[in-house]
């Protein structure tokens, strides 16, 4: 129901391979950290065909997976070198500057 959407955010993500959302008229951003280990990021290159040409891309210098949210550490995540508060607050922003477009 894309006709139910104003917008569209990837949190250490990206859409499923049998998704194509590449036609969608609504914005979408994805972001990205760093450290991030978790995210398969041939996985991610790959899917970036299934999303919007004018789709936003952002990564967060120094942040890792976990600290997108409030759950601790996860096995395999890399380390974080800014802090979780930091990355937050940069997530913030973008999810701001999207709301206002």
């Amino acid at each position: 129901m894309p006709e139910a959407v104003d917008g569209l955010v990837f949190l250490g993500a990206y859409p499923a391979e049998n998704n194509d959302l590449s036609a969608v008229d609504f914005p979408v951003v994805s972001i990205t950290a760093s450290n991030d280990t978790i995210l398969n990021w041939e996985s991610f290159e790959t899917s970036q065909s299934l999303l919007p040409e004018d789709t936003t891309y952002n990564v967060i210098e120094g942040g890792n997976h976990a600290n997108f949210g409030s759950y601790g550490k996860q096995d395999g995540d890399g380390e974080n070198t800014i802090s979780r508060e930091e990355q937050q607050t940069t997530t913030r922003r973008i999810f701001t500057d999207l709301i206002g477009k």
